[in-house]
């Protein structure tokens, strides 16, 4: 069951990150007027949303990898001989 939360919750975050990322550069580069049909409040609207979403979907993917989190930071300040 595990697995399949991973993959679903993967492949989401993946989908959900392109219009975060597109909306991003919209606003980087200054095209927030109006740019492909969409008004910039729509954009601005879109960014947020998409965004806040986005945040509480990667804290779900951070809380089911919290084991594999811990043991990494472990193995990374682990001295070995």
């Amino acid at each position: 069951m595990n697995q399949k939360i991973n993959f679903w919750l993967d492949i989401i975050l993946a989908v959900m990150f392109i219009p975060v990322a597109i909306s991003s550069l919209v606003f980087f580069f200054g095209l927030n007027t109006s740019f492909l049909g969409i008004p910039s409040y729509g954009w601005r609207m879109m960014h947020n949303n998409l965004g806040m979403i986005f945040i509480i979907l990667m804290l779900i993917h951070i809380i089911l990898h919290i084991n594999w989190f811990w043991c990494m930071i472990k193995g990374f300040f682990h001295k070995s001989n």
